[in-house]
């Protein structure tokens, strides 16, 4: 949906959307040397990231769950 927009607004700009887990080092890293590899720069990176502990609630998580959580929304 965001990249049919952004093409319509810009249409001379080149938009690659990317689903990754953005928690996960080795994947942001092969987004960013793609973009180096086949542009030679990145000028802009949106992360959109997220996740709750778990669907039932904060208090039947584990600390697995909870560091997964943390992982994604803090770090990615």
């Amino acid at each position: 949906m965001h990249k049919r927009e952004i093409n319509q607004l810009y249409p001379d700009v080149d938009v690659h959307v990317r689903q990754m887990d953005a928690g996960e080092e080795k994947e942001v890293k092969e987004v960013v040397d793609e973009a180096l590899e086949k542009y030679g720069r990145l000028d802009i990176m949106f992360a959109n990231a997220g996740i709750l502990c778990s669907m039932a609630g904060i208090m039947d998580s584990t600390a697995d769950d909870f560091m997964r959580s943390m992982k994604t929304n803090a770090l990615g």
